[in-house]
């Protein structure tokens, strides 16, 4: 295995851009390969056996690629399959997951909302990683809004919004837990709709930390002063690659990515 092989990003559509942001920040001398399967989307109102289904076929495909480690960037996919990917692959396989223990860090006694698919809250994994935390953790099901996102429309994001945090008692919470990486792509929208200053989690921070320190440990870690490529493909329609790649250059101190797929 070469340093020079590049991190796997598999996501079910475009959400995963906004965890390639944050890995890209921490490294930004690594080479990324990121696939969306935005033929099958979304994941988030499937069973858990079709999207451990549809994950496992995906990542098998980018596996072939020649990874040096693989990065499951869709809390839906990780909830279903990681620990079954985990055992499939010869290479780090990271998933992320719902950053409640992240939250629960932060000063104060107050809930916070974990914004997430039904299939994430549904499942026995997001259920263990809330459990130590009691009734301060609010699952709040976000049915539609990642197809909002996928569209990008924000006049929609906005209403869509506006009516979700209109059944929720905004005074009592302390954070926001973005557990879909659709999310994150929105996150000013957010912000801007809860109507109260909140801290906003969504742990790809600490995730692309975690992956740095094992490509560190396996001295698979490319020489820092470098600028690596990115690849962007899709299951879907070749047009949206520009979709990709607007998500992704859509916040400043990212970089134009070198090889965009050709879908």
């Amino acid at each position: 295995m070469s340093k020079n092989q590049p991190i796997g990003v598999f996501d079910s559509g475009s959400g995963g851009i906004s965890v390639l942001r944050a890995f890209r920040h921490v490294m930004p001398q690594e080479h990324y390969f990121y696939f969306g399967d935005h033929k099958n989307l979304p994941y988030g109102e499937k069973s858990h056996e079709e999207i451990r289904t549809l994950t496992i076929s995906a990542c098998d495909a980018m596996a072939a690629q020649s990874l040096k480690a693989l990065v499951i960037a869709c809390n839906s996919a990780s909830t279903a399959a990681l620990d079954k990917l985990r055992s499939r692959y010869p290479i780090p396989v990271l998933g992320i997951e719902p950053p409640v223990a992240q939250a629960a860090e932060l000063p104060g006694t107050g809930s916070f909302l974990v914004m997430a698919t039904t299939a994430t809250l549904a499942s026995p994994r997001f259920q263990s990683l809330a459990s130590p935390f009691g009734d301060r953790v609010i699952p709040l099901p976000c049915p539609g809004l990642v197809e909002l996102i996928e569209a990008e429309d924000t006049a929609g994001q906005k209403e869509y919004l506006r009516h979700l945090f209109e059944a929720v008692c905004i005074e009592d919470v302390d954070a926001l837990v973005l557990a879909c990486t659709h999310f994150p792509l929105i996150k000013d929208t957010i912000t801007q709709a809860f109507q109260k200053p909140v801290s906003i989690i969504d742990g790809y921070k600490r995730a692309a930390e975690s992956l740095k320190a094992l490509l560190k440990i396996a001295r698979l870690i490319n020489e820092p002063g470098q600028t690596g490529q990115v690849s962007l493909t899709t299951s879907g329609d070749a047009e949206i690659v520009a979709r990709l790649t607007r998500f992704l250059l859509a916040r400043p101190g990212f970089i134009q990515p070198d090889n965009p797929g050709d879908g």
